[in-house]
């Protein structure tokens, strides 16, 4: 499972909902197409409003969720790259290097 929480750029959460109603909306069947291509199983986002900013939590499944945002960065997929460009345009996050400090540590878990 991956997990990213990703700040959203000041006045940028009406332009994240907009990204997020194209891409269940209009362009659903190719937003889809990504998740099987990127082999998720599951794919969850949301928004977060916190008195020190917007952020996005975003949740992926799937044995391809390791590897989801360093595919989407190399990808030259035509939705990819869309989508690569409204996380730049958003969240000033360029897929082409690694993410900058740690990685979320899960340090709590219980399953039933």
């Amino acid at each position: 499972m991956g997990l990213i929480l990703a700040p959203i750029a000041a006045g940028k959460v009406d332009a994240w909902k907009a990204f997020i109603a194209e891409a269940m909306g209009p362009r659903k069947s190719e937003f889809e197409e990504f998740n099987r291509r990127h082999r998720l199983t599951k794919h969850e986002a949301w928004l977060c409003e916190t008195p020190g900013g917007a952020f996005v939590c975003a949740i992926h499944e799937g044995p391809g969720s390791a590897e989801l945002m360093p595919n989407i960065g190399r990808s030259t997929n035509a939705f990819d790259k869309w989508f690569a460009s409204k996380l730049q345009e958003i969240h000033s996050m360029d897929l082409s290097q690694p993410p900058p400090g740690k990685l979320p540590e899960r340090l709590l878990s219980w399953n039933a």
